[in-house]
């Protein structure tokens, strides 16, 4: 089909580079929208504050500007990456070798196939913990300063 179109084998990517451009390109979108919504989620006086006080845009941005997208920001990319972990499974479609592919490999091979798939759910499980323990303490660090207000 490629070929039909004039692409030849010669321009043709391979399953990595074809992989790892659809699981880029589909995070970057989603963390585009997601900065978008953090940055309309500043109040408009915050960057008017910071304009009166003559901070340049460089400083407005590394002192008021991004430690407010990033707190509003952190959960929906916590979310991102935690799609772009189980989206490497959906790469062994395009021939890349990873886990989901080696443990139906290895489960195919032997007649015990719930200790690989055991093992591969424990490998994501511990994988995907870690990564979300690491995105709680950046939301805590960032939101530290917040003040939550008093319940009444």
């Amino acid at each position: 089909m490629a070929e039909a179109f004039g692409y030849g084998r010669a321009g043709s990517a391979d399953a990595f580079a074809a992989g790892v451009s659809a699981v880029v390109l589909i995070a970057a979108a989603y963390s585009a929208e997601v900065f978008r919504g953090a940055y309309q989620a500043i109040p408009a006086g915050q960057i008017d504050a910071a304009r009166a006080f003559g901070m340049s845009r460089s400083t407005m941005s590394r002192h008021v500007t991004f430690p407010q997208m990033l707190r509003h920001a952190l959960p929906s990319l916590a979310n991102i990456w935690q799609l772009v972990i189980k989206d490497t499974a959906l790469i062994s479609v395009t021939g890349l070798v990873e886990l989901m592919r080696t443990t139906d490999v290895a489960a195919g091979s032997t007649r015990n196939p719930f200790l690989f798939y055991s093992v591969a759910i424990m490998i994501f499980l511990v994988f995907t913990g870690i990564s979300n323990m690491a995105f709680e303490s950046a939301e805590r660090r960032f939101s530290r300063h917040v003040d939550r207000g008093s319940a009444k």
